[in-house]
């Protein structure tokens, strides 16, 4: 299956939207269906391969340029070792982050605009999301920024409380990982 379009309609909160869809995406084959929480990534370039195992992560994971229909910029990606070719190559992906700062959880009766902007540092992002799951039970909550790009946030991280579904939360992110679906 592949994009025909230039423009994709999705659900986005309780809202239908038409999302553009960069022109390199609109004719990789997608592998997977579409799940919510998975965002989908084409590795345009390969900044460095990493395969000494830093950061407790994986190896080998590459330092690389990425597109997709959110957010373009650099990540730290991680794939399964007997992954040979990865650039220009889609991927469905979810999202995580080495560590967050500047942290702040907000209400509003107005619809906020969620989005992930990248930062002036390589791989650090901009993020403001909706929670739209929160589970007392392991202290965890998902702050989605659209349907296909979301973050687990726990209670360490959220500075000792889960907010509320419908509320919001921004944060930088430092470091953006793309743990390849895959694994």
């Amino acid at each position: 299956m592949t994009l025909p379009a230039a423009q994709v309609k999705r659900s986005v909160g309780r809202h239908d939207a038409v999302v553009p869809v960069p022109a390199i995406l609109r004719a990789i084959p997608i592998a997977l269906p579409v799940e919510a929480g998975n965002m989908r990534i084409q590795i345009t370039s390969i900044l460095s391969t990493n395969t000494a195992g830093t950061h407790n992560l994986p190896t080998p994971n590459y330092h690389i340029n990425f597109i997709s229909s959110c957010v373009s910029g650099e990540a730290l990606f991680i794939t399964a070792p007997d992954q040979v070719e990865i650039q220009n190559t889609a991927f469905h992906v979810e999202c995580g982050f080495q560590s967050i700062e500047q942290y702040q959880s907000f209400s509003t009766k107005e619809d906020t605009y969620c989005r992930i902007s990248p930062m002036n540092q390589a791989s650090n992002y901009e993020v403001i999301a909706k929670i739209t799951n929160r589970d007392t039970t392991t202290n965890t909550c998902i702050a989605s920024v659209a349907d296909d790009i979301a973050f687990m946030l726990d209670v360490k991280e959220t500075q000792g409380n889960i907010p509320e579904e419908g509320s919001y939360v921004y944060f930088q992110i430092h470091q953006l990982l793309l743990w390849d679906t895959n694994l």
